[in-house]
């Protein structure tokens, strides 16, 4: 009458990748209640949440070369519902910092990072150019 129920052999290396990175220790806590999800401002226009973030980590996805690492708005509302208090504002950023620093940026942060490095804004303009489109603002027809 009813199937047997298949069990799926997780890898959590990435899990423990990120557990281990200093800061990120609190990632482990979670025990998947669900509070962060109403509170989370990305987890409602996409496929990115703090709840939905340790699940892939607990079924292999790694954090380290995913492109959710760098869609947390670091705004701190998950925390402050959190009963477990897993910390996303020392976690996003230890792991961020550990790509950084193994010179695994997006293409797109990275050139943002070029621009402001160059232009002194991430959209990649010349300030003169940046004045010339102010001048026509504030002007009637």
């Amino acid at each position: 009458m009813y199937e047997p129920r298949e069990l799926t052999e997780y890898d959590l290396t990435y899990m423990d990748k990120v557990t281990e990175t200093p800061g990120a220790e609190s990632m482990g806590w979670c025990y998947q209640c669900a509070q962060c999800v109403g509170v989370c401002p990305v987890d409602h226009v996409g496929s990115y949440g703090p709840r939905k973030l340790f699940r892939k980590l607990q079924t292999g996805t790694n954090l380290f070369e995913s492109d959710d690492l760098w869609l947390c708005t670091t705004c701190m509302n998950c925390l402050r519902v959190c009963p477990k208090e897993v910390d996303m504002m020392k976690i996003i950023p230890a792991v961020r910092e550990q790509v950084v620093l193994n010179g695994k940026l997006p293409g797109e942060i990275q050139e943002m990072l070029q621009n402001v490095s160059e232009y002194g804004n991430p959209m990649g303009e010349s300030p003169r150019k940046r004045v010339r489109w102010k001048k026509g603002l504030g002007k009637s027809s």
